[in-house]
């Protein structure tokens, strides 16, 4: 459970560093939480049931992903289908740039050194948190977009 709540969080934390990389390219990325509990297999071993429908997070996905009012949202989480705040680690810049050392490095090296990952401080998320980044090209070119 742990290791999935941290997964989670640390692809919060990338999408909200994406849109400095892709300024000028006219793709957007906004991390999201579909649902709580979402009726999957996983959900039931660690839960037992589940809270809701997979239906109502491909719902926040349906509408994440083409919504023109959001064209030049990006780096920003969605609790479904509204704008939320992350979690506080999300925000720390210096967390963030620490993930991407350490995910960098981890990416050159099969070896990974034991359980330090954020140093004493891990990361940690609701145990219910999910997160898929999204991203779309805007057909009318990325100038459109004030970022």
């Amino acid at each position: 459970m742990r290791a999935y709540a941290q997964s989670k969080l640390a692809l919060i934390m990338f999408t909200f560093d994406l849109p400095v990389e892709l300024r000028g390219s006219g793709v957007t990325v906004n991390a999201l939480h579909p649902a709580s509990l979402m009726d999957t297999k996983m959900v039931r071993e660690w839960f037992g049931q589940s809270r809701t429908p997979v239906d109502e997070g491909a719902d926040a996905l349906e509408y994440l992903a083409p919504a023109d009012e959001l064209d030049c949202v990006s780096g920003e989480y969605f609790d479904q289908k509204r704008r939320a705040r992350a979690m506080g680690q999300v925000y720390e810049e210096t967390a963030r740039r620490r993930l991407r050392e350490l995910s960098e490095g981890w990416g050159r090296s099969r070896e990974v050194g034991g359980d330090r990952f954020l140093g004493e401080q891990h990361l940690l998320a609701p145990p219910v948190s999910s997160a898929v980044g999204l991203s779309r090209g805007r057909s009318d070119g990325p100038e459109s977009c004030q970022r």
